[in-house]
């Protein structure tokens, strides 16, 4: 059984502002971050 993982607008806005950030220490760091992330939901997504 899968699970979906609901992220509420901050959230968002939160995940967005980080993207942002490590984008600006190092270009592509803010989009590895986001490919980390979505893959770590996916996983939550199955554990639960």
């Amino acid at each position: 059984m899968t699970y979906s993982v609901v992220l509420d607008k901050d959230a968002i806005i939160d995940i967005k502002e980080t993207i942002v950030w490590y984008n600006e220490k190092k270009p592509n760091l803010g989009n590895n971050y986001l490919e980390e992330f979505k893959r770590a939901l996916a996983l939550t997504e199955k554990l639960t």
